[in-house]
Protein backbone atom coordinates (compact mmCIF):
# COMPACT_ATOMS: atom_id res chain seq x y z
CA UNK A 1 0.00 0.00 0.00
CA UNK A 2 2.78 2.69 1.18
CA UNK A 3 4.05 1.61 -2.37
CA UNK A 4 1.50 2.26 -4.39
CA UNK A 5 0.82 5.46 -2.31
CA UNK A 6 4.18 6.99 -3.22
CA UNK A 7 4.02 5.94 -6.64
CA UNK A 8 0.78 8.10 -6.66
CA UNK A 9 2.53 11.21 -4.71
CA UNK A 10 5.40 11.22 -7.46
CA UNK A 11 3.42 11.26 -10.45
CA UNK A 12 1.51 13.88 -9.24
CA UNK A 13 4.11 15.68 -8.00
CA UNK A 14 6.30 15.01 -11.11
CA UNK A 15 3.22 16.49 -13.55
CA UNK A 16 2.56 19.67 -11.80
CA UNK A 17 5.75 21.35 -13.46
CA UNK A 18 5.97 22.96 -16.71
CA UNK A 19 9.32 23.42 -17.22
CA UNK A 20 12.16 21.91 -18.28
CA UNK A 21 15.76 21.48 -17.19
CA UNK A 22 18.36 21.68 -19.87
CA UNK A 23 21.91 19.54 -19.13
CA UNK A 24 23.50 22.51 -18.04
CA UNK A 25 20.95 22.28 -15.05
CA UNK A 26 19.23 25.62 -15.91
CA UNK A 27 15.30 25.93 -15.79
CA UNK A 28 14.32 26.60 -19.82
CA UNK A 29 10.53 27.08 -21.17
CA UNK A 30 8.27 24.34 -22.29
CA UNK A 31 7.85 24.68 -26.24
CA UNK A 32 4.28 25.50 -25.67
CA UNK A 33 5.15 28.62 -23.77
CA UNK A 34 3.45 31.85 -25.04
CA UNK A 35 6.12 34.75 -24.47
CA UNK A 36 4.02 38.04 -25.99
CA UNK A 37 7.50 39.72 -26.49
CA UNK A 38 8.71 37.42 -28.62
CA UNK A 39 7.73 38.44 -31.53
CA UNK A 40 8.41 41.98 -30.54
CA UNK A 41 11.81 42.38 -31.17
CA UNK A 42 11.81 44.21 -34.44
CA UNK A 43 10.95 47.65 -32.52
CA UNK A 44 14.07 47.45 -30.60
CA UNK A 45 16.53 50.57 -30.26
CA UNK A 46 19.69 49.18 -30.48
CA UNK A 47 21.80 52.12 -29.84
CA UNK A 48 19.70 51.97 -26.30
CA UNK A 49 20.88 48.19 -25.37
CA UNK A 50 24.70 47.65 -25.89
CA UNK A 51 24.49 43.59 -27.41
CA UNK A 52 27.96 43.92 -27.14
CA UNK A 53 28.46 44.30 -23.64
CA UNK A 54 26.81 42.86 -20.49
CA UNK A 55 24.97 44.82 -17.82
CA UNK A 56 27.25 43.87 -14.36
CA UNK A 57 25.18 44.16 -10.65
CA UNK A 58 28.12 44.27 -8.39
CA UNK A 59 27.91 45.07 -4.25
CA UNK A 60 24.33 46.03 -4.05
CA UNK A 61 21.75 46.38 -0.94
CA UNK A 62 18.64 45.28 -0.72
CA UNK A 63 17.88 48.77 1.11
CA UNK A 64 18.83 51.72 0.17
CA UNK A 65 19.87 53.53 3.50
CA UNK A 66 21.01 49.69 4.88
CA UNK A 67 24.14 48.05 3.79
CA UNK A 68 23.32 44.57 5.87
CA UNK A 69 21.77 42.82 2.97
CA UNK A 70 23.81 42.62 0.06
CA UNK A 71 22.15 41.21 -3.27
CA UNK A 72 24.16 38.60 -4.95
CA UNK A 73 26.47 39.92 -8.09
CA UNK A 74 25.09 38.74 -11.24
CA UNK A 75 25.01 40.30 -14.93
CA UNK A 76 22.52 40.55 -17.88
CA UNK A 77 23.39 39.60 -21.54
CA UNK A 78 20.57 41.17 -24.12
CA UNK A 79 20.55 39.81 -27.58
CA UNK A 80 19.42 41.73 -30.66
CA UNK A 81 16.93 39.44 -31.50
CA UNK A 82 14.64 40.20 -28.28
CA UNK A 83 15.94 37.54 -26.02
CA UNK A 84 17.86 37.78 -22.93
CA UNK A 85 19.46 35.89 -20.13
CA UNK A 86 20.49 36.64 -16.47
CA UNK A 87 23.14 34.98 -14.65
CA UNK A 88 23.58 34.94 -11.10
CA UNK A 89 27.57 34.61 -9.91
CA UNK A 90 29.87 33.55 -7.42
CA UNK A 91 32.87 35.12 -8.53
CA UNK A 92 33.49 37.96 -11.38
CA UNK A 93 31.50 36.74 -14.62
CA UNK A 94 33.63 34.45 -16.62
CA UNK A 95 33.94 34.78 -21.04
CA UNK A 96 33.08 31.11 -21.23
CA UNK A 97 29.65 31.33 -19.27
CA UNK A 98 28.53 34.46 -21.08
CA UNK A 99 28.88 33.04 -24.39
CA UNK A 100 26.81 29.83 -23.25
CA UNK A 101 23.55 30.33 -23.74
CA UNK A 102 22.36 27.50 -22.31
CA UNK A 103 24.03 28.58 -19.01
CA UNK A 104 21.81 31.42 -16.93
CA UNK A 105 17.68 32.59 -16.55
CA UNK A 106 16.09 33.29 -19.83
CA UNK A 107 13.28 35.57 -20.78
CA UNK A 108 12.23 38.00 -23.60
CA UNK A 109 12.52 41.98 -23.47
CA UNK A 110 10.78 45.24 -25.24
CA UNK A 111 11.83 48.74 -25.18
CA UNK A 112 9.93 52.08 -25.59
CA UNK A 113 12.39 54.87 -25.78
CA UNK A 114 14.57 54.10 -22.64
CA UNK A 115 12.12 52.29 -20.46
CA UNK A 116 12.67 48.28 -20.55
CA UNK A 117 10.44 45.59 -19.84
CA UNK A 118 11.56 41.81 -19.35
CA UNK A 119 9.73 38.96 -19.16
CA UNK A 120 11.47 36.53 -17.33
CA UNK A 121 10.88 32.03 -16.90
CA UNK A 122 11.12 31.40 -13.92
CA UNK A 123 10.57 27.94 -11.51
CA UNK A 124 8.30 30.27 -10.09
CA UNK A 125 4.93 28.32 -9.84
CA UNK A 126 5.95 25.57 -11.12
CA UNK A 127 7.23 27.39 -14.51
CA UNK A 128 5.61 30.91 -14.77
CA UNK A 129 6.86 34.39 -16.62
CA UNK A 130 7.61 37.12 -14.23
CA UNK A 131 8.20 40.75 -15.29
CA UNK A 132 10.97 43.26 -14.31
CA UNK A 133 10.48 46.75 -15.59
CA UNK A 134 13.85 49.66 -15.93
CA UNK A 135 15.23 51.88 -17.76
CA UNK A 136 18.36 52.87 -19.47
CA UNK A 137 19.68 55.47 -17.59
CA UNK A 138 22.10 58.79 -18.97
CA UNK A 139 25.26 56.76 -18.45
CA UNK A 140 23.84 54.17 -20.30
CA UNK A 141 23.13 51.56 -16.98
CA UNK A 142 20.31 48.97 -16.75
CA UNK A 143 18.24 50.32 -13.56
CA UNK A 144 15.76 47.93 -12.60
CA UNK A 145 12.82 48.15 -10.14
CA UNK A 146 13.26 45.58 -7.22
CA UNK A 147 9.41 45.55 -7.02
CA UNK A 148 7.73 42.76 -9.26
CA UNK A 149 5.16 45.08 -11.34
CA UNK A 150 2.58 42.49 -11.94
CA UNK A 151 2.26 42.40 -7.78
CA UNK A 152 1.94 45.94 -6.99
CA UNK A 153 1.78 48.27 -9.32
CA UNK A 154 -0.19 48.68 -12.91
CA UNK A 155 2.62 50.46 -14.51
CA UNK A 156 2.90 50.95 -18.39
CA UNK A 157 6.08 52.41 -19.95
CA UNK A 158 6.27 55.71 -18.61
CA UNK A 159 10.13 56.43 -17.15
CA UNK A 160 8.79 59.24 -15.13
CA UNK A 161 6.93 56.78 -13.10
CA UNK A 162 9.35 54.48 -12.63
CA UNK A 163 12.00 56.53 -11.59
CA UNK A 164 9.00 57.89 -8.97
CA UNK A 165 8.41 54.66 -7.93
CA UNK A 166 11.91 53.39 -7.24
CA UNK A 167 12.90 57.12 -5.47
CA UNK A 168 9.61 56.18 -3.27
CA UNK A 169 10.21 52.70 -2.82
CA UNK A 170 13.00 51.68 0.59
CA UNK A 171 14.31 48.97 -1.59
CA UNK A 172 17.82 49.54 -3.62
CA UNK A 173 17.07 48.82 -7.41
CA UNK A 174 19.18 47.06 -9.54
CA UNK A 175 21.94 48.79 -11.03
CA UNK A 176 23.67 46.88 -13.88
CA UNK A 177 26.27 49.06 -15.17
CA UNK A 178 27.02 48.30 -18.65
CA UNK A 179 30.53 46.40 -19.05
CA UNK A 180 32.85 45.79 -21.87
CA UNK A 181 33.85 42.28 -22.17
CA UNK A 182 37.14 40.82 -24.20
CA UNK A 183 36.01 37.48 -26.11
CA UNK A 184 32.50 37.80 -26.22
CA UNK A 185 30.88 36.08 -29.39
CA UNK A 186 27.82 35.64 -30.20
CA UNK A 187 26.26 31.71 -29.92
CA UNK A 188 22.56 32.13 -30.84
CA UNK A 189 20.16 31.92 -27.82
CA UNK A 190 18.32 28.43 -28.08
CA UNK A 191 14.90 29.19 -26.34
Amino acid sequence: MKIYFCFIVVVLTSSCTHYVVNDAGYIRPPKSQKFSYKKSFAGLNLSLIDTNSIYYLSNGYYYKNNNGYKKKDKYVRFYSDGRFKLQGLKDSPKIDDINNPDIGIVGYYIMKGNVIKMQIYGDIDAGSIQLEYGYIDENKNLIVMHDNPRVDFNIGYNEKKIRRLIENSPFSPDVYKKTAVKGLTYIAPNW
